[in-house]
């Protein structure tokens, strides 16, 4: 391990204006290839770079990753039921609650507090499928017949 990490030190060194992609690319097809993170922490020792900062890190997180609870979440199949998730900001501690009747609209409700309260990290609760309950019953429905309302 510490042969490959000295080769890889001077492919840095001998390659001064490529990228750390290019570079890593580059150890990879010489059969240098180490860890992703721990070749870049070496790329960055050697070059004298910073660390990178946390929003440059959650930036490089791909988007399936990120929220991997949205998709997971059932949906309700039966006609007059309806899920609740709650959505929570983790450094405002502030909730925010969906309810939806199809992934669309679940998925629509999430993009719409993303947008207006910029959220940084967020996770997601799902709270359970509930059921609208019909006030129509056979009494109330005579009335409305009796004061002259037909349905």
């Amino acid at each position: 391990m510490v042969e490959k990490q000295e080769k890889i030190i001077k492919l840095i060194e001998d390659n001064p204006t490529l990228s750390g992609n290019q570079i890593y690319l580059l150890a990879r097809r010489k059969g240098l290839g180490i860890g992703k993170s721990k070749f870049y922490a070496l790329f960055r020792k050697v070059r004298d770079l910073p660390e990178p900062t946390e929003e440059k890190k959650e930036k490089s997180i791909p988007i399936k990753y990120k929220f991997p609870t949205l998709d997971k979440i059932p949906i309700p199949k039966k006609e007059g039921y309806y899920g609740i998730v709650e959505v929570i900001d983790k450094d405002t501690d502030v909730s925010y609650w969906i309810k939806y009747t199809t992934r669309k609209s679940l998925k629509r409700q999430f993009q719409k507090i993303k947008k207006k309260y910029k959220p940084k990290k967020l996770f997601v609760i799902f709270r359970g499928l509930e059921s609208t309950v019909q006030f129509e019953t056979d009494i109330f429905t005579k009335l409305l017949v009796i004061d002259g309302v037909i349905l």
